[in-house]
C-alpha cells in the first residue's frame, strides 16, 4: 500500500516560507526512515573507538587506604557501614517507626537525655565504631516537643 503525500511549494523567497509549510517539512524530516539494527545500536554503545574519559578526581580513603571517587564513600569503608547497619536491623527489624530509635552501644555514657522523650532504644553490646561521630547521634530535623513526638 502506497501513501501519495504531497510535498509543498518551495519559494524561491526565503522570507515567503508560511508557517504550515515549516510545520509539514518539519514533521516530514522528523521521523526515521529505517529502524535501527540491534547490532548497530550494540556498536554504538560499546565501540571500541569510542573514548572513554580518564577518572580525575580519585583519592585516597583516610581509613583504609583504598582508592575511590572524590564525591563518593568508599567501598571498604561502604561494606563495614552496610554490616553495621544490617545488624542494626536485626535487632530493630522492620516496623513502623512511630519514635524516634536511638542507639546505645557498650561504651556509650548513661545519660538523662535517653528518658526524655519518647524513643525506642536498641542496645548493641560492642563498642560504637570509629566511624560513628558525635554528630550522628544528633537529632538532624531541630527541637521539638515531646508532645509532638
Amino acid at each position: 500500500m502506497a501513501y501519495a503525500i504531497e510535498m509543498p511549494q518551495k519559494s524561491t523567497n526565503p522570507k515567503t516560507l508560511a508557517i504550515k509549510e515549516i510545520c509539514d517539512t518539519s514533521i516530514l524530516w522528523g521521523v526515521p526512515v529505517h529502524k535501527t539494527c540491534r547490532p548497530r545500536k550494540f556498536y554504538k554503545r560499546y565501540s571500541p573507538l569510542k573514548i572513554w574519559r580518564h577518572v580525575k578526581n580519585l583519592v585516597m580513603c583516610q581509613h583504609c587506604g583504598s582508592w575511590h571517587q572524590l564525591h563518593t564513600i568508599c567501598a571498604e569503608c561502604y561494606k563495614t557501614v552496610r554490616a553495621e547497619t544490617d545488624e542494626i536491623k536485626t535487632v530493630y527489624g522492620r516496623g513502623s517507626a512511630e519514635c524516634e530509635v536511638l542507639l546505645k552501644y557498650q561504651n556509650d555514657k548513661d545519660c538523662d537525655d535517653f528518658g526524655k522523650l519518647k524513643r525506642k532504644i536498641i542496645e548493641i553490646n560492642k563498642k560504637r565504631p570509629d566511624w560513628f561521630s558525635d554528630d550522628l547521634k544528633k537529632r538532624w530535623y531541630g527541637l521539638s516537643d515531646s508532645k509532638n513526638m
